[in-house]
């Protein structure tokens, strides 16, 4: 790899895991960081045989950064070129290492985050309280479920869950559970399990579950509640507190 390249990966790498926060959107700083992001991920595709230059680790620990970038705002949508660029190389890389950990739990984490601006437009629509529409988190909304858990469907139920949104919800979100179910075997099988890649599953299968048919949201949450369990056990982690929350009003629902 050109050295300049180099050096201009390592600049970018130092910005964005250096900011003690996330620069929001459309801010300047924000701006400027696109601007780098873009100009150092084209000359990158440029650049003959890029990733085996740096190395898989490093590569995929800077795809994760540009993600974190391309979504600062994950309700409003993405920065399309860095998401898409993004979404590429966790494909590029799963292609050649399938049972790479942290790459499937980022393309996992692609498609959640790709899903936030319909899951956001969703609760904004079916919310009873205006004020939330601007408190709202991911994992806020994924611990309130939208579809009574099992049993019939009232009518309004049952129009919302055929609604566009929530097909499109469903589809966005599938591609999410199986990346995050290979990630969880692989690091099974591996010993390199971690909080954050179970938050993350169980994130997942919650907000599938939220805009699923009753006879399917029930094995969903399940899931998710298994996946918390499991990161609330292992030691010094330090869970999210709207899935904590979650995990201990519902601990006795879990078989």
């Amino acid at each position: 790899m050109d050295p300049r390249l180099r050096e201009a990966v390592s600049r970018l790498e130092v910005m964005l895991s250096s900011q003690d926060e996330t620069p929001q959107k459309d801010s300047p700083s924000w701006e400027e960081a696109i601007l780098q992001a873009k100009t150092v991920t084209g000359d990158l595709d440029k650049a003959p045989n890029a990733r085996t230059s740096l190395g898989v680790p490093r590569w995929v620990n800077l795809v994760g950064l540009l993600q974190k970038l391309a979504y600062v705002d994950p309700d409003s949508g993405a920065q399309p070129e860095i998401a898409t660029w993004c979404e590429r190389q966790w494909a590029d890389v799963l292609q050649n290492h399938p049972h790479n950990v942290p790459a499937l739990q980022g393309s996992g984490h692609a498609s959640l985050l790709k899903c936030q601006r319909v899951l956001a437009q969703i609760y904004q629509d079916e919310s009873v309280s205006p004020s939330q529409e601007t408190t709202d988190s991911p994992r806020s909304r994924a611990v309130r479920p939208l579809i009574q858990k099992g049993g019939q469907m009232s009518y309004a139920e049952a129009q919302m869950i055929n609604s566009l949104n929530f097909v499109e919800a469903r589809s966005l979100l599938r591609p999410a559970l199986e990346s995050f179910d290979r990630a969880v075997e692989a690091a099974d099988l591996q010993g390199a399990m971690t909080g954050a890649l179970l938050e993350l599953a169980a994130e997942a299968y919650m907000s599938f579950g939220n805009v699923s048919h009753p006879r399917n949201n029930e094995i969903c949450y399940q899931k998710s509640l298994r996946f918390l369990q499991r990161a609330s056990m292992i030691e010094g982690y330090i869970m999210d507190p709207h899935l904590s929350s979650y995990l201990q009003q519902n601990m006795q629902f879990i078989h």
